[in-house]
């Protein structure tokens, strides 16, 4: 299959994460939200850094996001897709531009909105409320006036 979301029309961005099976279809626990949020907090060190492919090489695999899970369940599965939450560093808004704390600040932040969705499976209709309403990052807005 072509996945999920390959027609989809925005650039990915933050959200993709949630195709993923740990919570794509599944219900958000609080557990998982908190885990999701907390992974952030690991980028305050790199404040002031470009964020190079190295960089996000280095969390992809040494803090997998959702953590790679030891189980039978996911190595029969047949999903050729993969989402982590380092993908988002990606895009140009972050890829070898230097991270402010603005921009951390924003990214951590976005999570807080998926907190009035606890206890909710998160289905293809959220997601794509939060890709269209919520776009993370968000588009730039031409200031050259």
């Amino acid at each position: 299959s072509s996945g999920i979301n390959a027609e989809w029309p925005f650039r990915p961005g933050i959200w993709e994460i949630l195709y993923d099976h740990t919570y794509f279809n599944q219900t958000l626990t609080a557990e998982n939200l908190t885990k999701l949020k907390s992974a952030w907090n690991m980028l305050d060190h790199f404040v002031g850094t470009p964020i190079t492919e190295n960089i996000i090489a280095h969390f992809k695999v040494y803090h997998p996001m959702p953590a790679e899970e030891e189980d039978e369940e996911t190595e029969e599965g047949d999903c050729e897709c993969s989402h982590s939450i380092w993908d988002i560093l990606n895009d140009q808004t972050y890829s070898n531009q230097t991270l402010t704390t603005e921009k951390l600040t924003e990214l951590k932040a976005a999570w807080n909105m998926l907190d009035h969705f606890v206890g909710t499976p998160i289905t293809e209709n959220i997601i794509a409320h939060f890709k269209t309403y919520h776009p993370m990052p968000a588009a730039e807005e031409d200031d050259s006036s």
